[in-house]
């Protein structure tokens, strides 16, 4: 029993962490995206650049604003379909016989 739990543990703690990375590359990849860009570094009014995380929020949580980001064209920018995919990918490389 205790072994079925601390494997249960252990495969949260590997979704959590594939999910930090994803963030992270999601982040990077919307900053970098040339038809985004710009999100959360960006110059403030002194002119110098500063990281505004409110930026990246506001993206992440805007498919819950726009349909347009569930359509699959727009999966790239769409933070929770990365989700679900991760999660998938998780999910089946997860040892599930222990």
């Amino acid at each position: 029993m205790n072994d079925k739990v601390n494997k249960k543990q252990y495969n949260y703690i590997n979704l959590l962490k594939a999910l930090f990375i994803y963030l992270v590359l999601f982040a990077l990849y919307i900053e970098a995206s040339p038809s985004m860009g710009n999100v959360w570094f960006r110059n403030d009014v002194n002119n110098e650049k500063k990281i505004q995380i409110s930026g990246l929020i506001s993206v992440i949580i805007s498919p819950f604003k726009i349909k347009e980001l569930w359509l699959p064209k727009n999966w790239d920018i769409n933070f929770f379909v990365g989700v679900i995919i991760v999660s998938l990918l998780v999910f089946l490389f997860t040892d599930h016989n222990q």
